[in-house]
Formats: structure tokens, sequence, C-alpha cells
């Protein structure tokens, strides 16, 4: 039975948001427009210097980025944390015109922007980087991915486990979820940049939701993580998981996985065709990101919020985070893979990166080559040269990256 509690107020806040606001917004897109390229239009800055991840050399990095994306970022490019040095708050604008100048030891710098203000600012030297992808999978799922291979190493860890689950709206237990499952799970993968809503705040946000809750059937009661499931009115969502304690076994022998593939199972039986997956880091080495692709997930840019990146110098450091962490870039209103090789590619390898980062949504797949020499592109078949497009790296550091 479903709680009263909070459901006056959700329902109402629901109406508000689907059926009261889309008129308002629309009324008042002149003044979005100028608030998304205006604001926020100053950023404290700090020059952050330690050694690359992966690495022994050192790199130095003008950063403005904040919270949580802040602290996922200098995670892939500081091996350890870096020694800071402020300075002060910036004009966002000034610091898209006149980096070199604020900042001329800095080998990379990275400053916060939504899309409207990077296009506007940019002087064609930055990447625009969205904070967050969204992601949709088609249900049921088609033969072709059911029969890939992840999705057989998927299905053999759940025969294994022998795993089933519920489908609950139970008030204990979506309480026994949030603290037992959700909460230690979420602070053991991000640490200081976990993000958390409160027990008030995402109860009250789950008016419509189904809980699902993996066991193994020799232990019907003992529920090992769970999945909620927020259902808007668009489609359903893919909204918070967990794992009990936040035990990373239990996701090493498939439990996450096993709650994909059983909210998918539950969602097509009550007719739904479309499921939306949540948000996802834009980095291609990203696990969470990878996890749902085996699904042959399709992403768009989610919100407008995000960061530009430049590259001022091509140092042994800066390639090393290049070349360790591909990532997605909005340009001219599509997104795109940005992948880094030492050498040219051959087609055989070209075919073997797609299969490892292209995602149903990508426009094409980017790839900045650092010793180009004189081989030229390989010749590749329709399809994969439709998807792909080739760039010397000395280009990143040049008066205008020339983006598609």
């Amino acid at each position: 039975m479903k709680s009263k509690r909070f459901s006056l107020r959700t329902r109402l806040a629901n109406k508000l948001r689907h059926h009261v606001l889309p008129p308002l917004f629309r009324i008042a897109a002149p003044l979005l427009w100028v608030k998304r390229r205006l604001r926020p239009y100053r950023a404290n800055f700090e020059m952050l210097s330690g050694k690359i991840s992966g690495g022994e050399d050192s790199i130095q990095v003008y950063c403005g980025i904040q919270d949580q994306i802040r602290h996922h970022v200098l995670k892939l490019i500081f091996g350890t944390p870096p020694e800071g040095k402020p300075s002060g708050e910036q004009k966002i604008y000034q610091v898209f015109r006149g980096i070199r100048k604020l900042a001329p030891s800095a080998d990379i710098a990275l400053a916060p922007a939504t899309e409207g203000q990077h296009a506007w600012m940019d002087d064609g030297t930055w990447f625009s980087i969205p904070e967050w992808l969204n992601g949709y999978v088609r249900i049921p799922l088609p033969e072709s991915v059911r029969r890939s291979t992840s999705l057989k190493s998927v299905a053999r860890i759940l025969r294994q486990q022998d795993y089933g689950y519920i489908a609950t709206r139970d008030e204990k237990l979506f309480e026994e979820f949030y603290f037992r499952m959700h909460e230690p799970y979420i602070k053991k993968i991000y640490g200081d940049g976990a993000c958390l809503d409160s027990f008030a705040e995402k109860r009250a946000a789950t008016e419509d939701f189904d809980l699902l809750l993996l066991y193994k059937k020799s232990a019907p009661g003992e529920y090992l993580a769970g999945l909620l499931v927020i259902h808007e009115p668009q489609v359903p969502r893919l909204w918070a998981f967990g794992v009990r304690d936040g035990d990373r076994q239990l996701v090493r022998n498939g439990a996450l996985s096993a709650l994909y593939l059983f909210s998918f199972e539950f969602l097509a039986a009550a007719g739904h065709r479309d499921v939306f997956m949540g948000g996802s880091r834009p980095f291609l080495r990203d696990g969470v990101l990878n996890a749902k692709r085996r699904y042959a997930q399709r992403i768009t840019a989610a919100r407008w919020q995000g960061f530009g990146l430049k590259i001022l110098k091509l140092t042994p450091a800066v390639k090393t985070f290049l070349l360790e962490n591909p990532f997605i870039f909005r340009s001219h209103g599509k997104i795109y893979g940005a992948i880094f090789l030492e050498t040219p590619p051959d087609a055989g390898r070209v075919a073997e990166l797609h299969h490892q980062f292209y995602c149903e949504g990508l426009e094409r797949l980017v790839i900045w080559v650092f010793d180009q020499g004189s081989s030229p592109a390989p010749a590749l078949p329709p399809e994969l040269a439709a998807r792909t497009e080739f760039r010397s790296a000395d280009g990143l550091v040049s008066d205008h990256l020339h983006l598609p």
C-alpha cells in the first residue's frame, strides 16, 4: 500500500512541474537564454600542481570547477592530492579569453561554463564537456543485445549466484534500502565527492515508485541490494542503487547487473518500452557509463551545466591524461567522443576503439594522434568511416580547434 505521508505535497509538485512550469518556461525563454550565458559569471580559481595519475611527470592545472565534478575530474588527473595556490575570483569571460596571461605556467585549464556560455565565450580553443550524460534503453532488450558476449557473461554470473528479486512499496523496506544500501554504497564509491539526498528528500521525491530488492533464492528474506524505480510521466527512471553496507564484493558478484536486468524485465512486463537510465560521467572509460553500454544505451548530453577544458601545453603529463581519459564533448548541438592515440591506428584498431567506446547517440569518434608521421588515414568500411574522424594532436594547442 502506498504511503500517504508525502502524497498531497508530491502530487501538487508533479502537477506544477509538468503542467504549469513548461508554459511559464516558454514565456520566460528569452530571460533563461540570457541567464545561461551570464551565470556563473565569476568563479574562484586556483593553480593545482602534482604528479599525473599513472605516471611520474608533474602537471599544473588552472582550476575553477567546483563540487562533485571537481572531485571526479581531479581524481582522474592527479595520482595524489595536489598542492593548491589560490588565484582569486575571476570573471569566466576573462578566463576563456585571457587564460594564457592569467595562468602562463598552466598545462591545462578547467573553467565552469554552461553550454550557452561556452558557445558565447569560447575563442575556438576550448572543449565543452557536459557534467552529466543522460541515457535511455529500449526494452525488452533486442535479441542482438541479449546475445552479446558481455550480456552472456552477466547471465552466467546471475545463474551462478542464483539471484531473485521482489518489487515493493513497503515503507520499512524503503528505509532499510536507504540507510543500509544506498547511503553506504554512495559514500564508499564517491568518498569525499559523494552527493547524497537526505532520507526525507529522497522519500519526498518518490511518490510513484517501485523498489526492487535483490536476494539469493536460498535466502529469500535477506536483501542484498536495491534499485529505486521512479514512474515519471515520460518514461520510468532508474534513480538510486545500493548494495548492503556498500560491500563491493556484491558488485563484483553481479548484484547491480542483476538489478538492471530484473528492472528491464519488470518494466517491460508492465508495458513500458523505454527506460531512463539516469546520468553518467562524460569520460569514456567511466565504469558506470560502460556498464550501461552493454544494454545498448543511447545517450544525450544532459542539462546545460558543464565545464570547459583547454589544452595549453602538450607536456608528457598532459599526454598521459589525454591518453588515459578519452571523453565526450559538445559541439554545435551534437555530442562527440574524443580519443587520443600515440600513433596512427590501422583499420583493426579503429574497429576495436568503436567496440570499446562508441555509444549510440554520439555523432562520431574524433581521434587525435600525437605522432602523426606520414601515415595516411586507414581505409575503413563505410559504416566506420562515417563515424570516425582523424586529427593531428598538434592542433590541440593551436589558435583554433576547428571542432566539428
